[in-house]
């Protein structure tokens, strides 16, 4: 009898033991995303609810600050600094437009560069990443080098950069360029230290599809994605961790793709499309492709419920649609070419406007801008209880 006990419990812990979870694979209870591609009902995200007052900022023209094209805008202590991506030099501007100074160290020489792949602003100096020099180069606002960081001895190529309470965070969307394929590289700058990370295994041969943004930051908050991982990491100081994982309805087969396999770009068994992740403060944001159409999934962060959208427009300003978009903390920044705006906004005017003084705002704005003008950022502030 008593041998038969024994038995019973030992079977009765076997028990529990086999059907308790891995610990190691549960590790990470990651909510999922999920993209619906099945929803043919799909319409611009309203924003007329949700945008507090909206700017127009016209950027300073003169001989010395011309701007060929804008790549990227940061927003630091009521400064804008601006890529731009043909002539390799970053803009400051003031909150109003005006221009303060050029970052422009373009030359083969040890304190300059030969392109800027990407730019972080900390405090008042900018880091500019060069993929060509295999560098990362701190100018303080004098335009003085003060700081690198060698990316050939850490045998890393950088795609996109933020920086975040002391460190920055340089992210490659694994392509296969560097025998070690790292993916993220860490710098502390308090103690001049860099680490390399690998969140996740690199897949073999697969076929590249390149992302253009991959890494979100708002507030303390920093996420990243890559092309060919479901999963969604948040960085904070030196820890990465998975928070998110996204999903497709029909585009994702969780298996590496090989090259030689060659798949058409309708098949509907791969990630395919994923161009950007955002953040806004309630609201995560994937930019994607669906046969040829851009498309963004916006997901609340409460509950990572989700819809897709076409865009972003305000119907209260003549149902206009905002172009061009750049997310900063608490705005949006569409960006105008002066004679576009000029034309988009000839014809917005003879739209229905909700409140009679934006339409005289936007036909004085209007009125002011000269053909040869550099860009100018239309920017809308959103309310503090702002879905999105």
């Amino acid at each position: 009898m008593k041998n038969t006990i024994y038995t019973i419990v030992l079977l009765f812990i076997c028990l529990l033991v086999s059907c308790s979870p891995d610990r190691k694979q549960n590790k990470y209870e990651l909510t999922e995303l999920y993209v619906n591609l099945y929803d043919k009902n799909i319409d611009f995200y309203e924003l007329s609810d949700e945008v507090q007052e909206f700017e127009f900022i016209r950027l300073e023209t003169t001989d010395n600050c011309l701007i060929g094209h804008i790549e990227k805008i940061l927003l630091e202590n009521d400064v804008y600094y601006i890529l731009d991506n043909i002539y390799q030099a970053i803009y400051c501007f003031s909150s109003s437009g005006k221009h303060i100074a050029t970052l422009n160290r373009f030359g083969p020489g040890p304190d300059e560069y030969l392109e800027i792949n990407d730019f972080v602003v900390e405090n008042e100096n900018i880091w500019i990443c060069d993929n060509r020099t295999q560098r990362v180069v701190c100018y303080d606002k004098n335009q003085n080098r003060i700081d690198w960081i060698d990316l050939k001895k850490n045998d890393f190529w950088v795609e996109h950069m933020v920086y975040q309470d002391g460190y920055i965070y340089m992210v490659n969307n694994w392509i296969g360029i560097k025998p070690k394929n790292y993916q993220i590289l860490i710098y502390d700058l308090k103690n001049k230290k860099t680490s390399l990370e690998k969140p996740f295994s690199p897949l073999q041969h697969v076929i590249y599809r390149g992302m253009n943004n991959q890494i979100a930051l708002i507030d303390s908050l920093c996420m990243v994605t890559f092309s060919y991982c479901d999963t969604i990491f948040q960085i904070r100081n030196e820890t990465i961790v998975p928070k998110y994982k996204y999903r497709f309805s029909e585009r994702m087969i969780d298996v590496p793709l090989v090259i030689s396999d060659n798949p058409p770009i309708e098949d509907p068994n791969i990630i395919k499309g994923l161009m950007n992740i955002y953040q806004t403060p309630n609201s995560i944001i994937l930019k994607f492709s669906d046969n040829g159409k851009i498309r963004m999934a916006i997901f609340d962060k409460e509950n990572t419920s989700g819809k897709i959208y076409s865009g972003f427009k305000i119907a209260d300003l003549g149902n206009f649609h905002l172009i061009d978009l750049h997310f900063l903390p608490n705005s949006l920044i569409s960006i105008f070419d002066s004679v576009d705006f000029k034309m988009y906004f000839a014809y917005l005017i003879d739209e229905n406007f909700k409140r009679q003084h934006d339409k005289e705002k936007i036909k004085e704005e209007v009125s002011k801008i000269k053909d040869d003008d550099n860009p100018l950022l239309f920017r809308f502030i959103l309310k503090n209880n702002s879905k999105l």
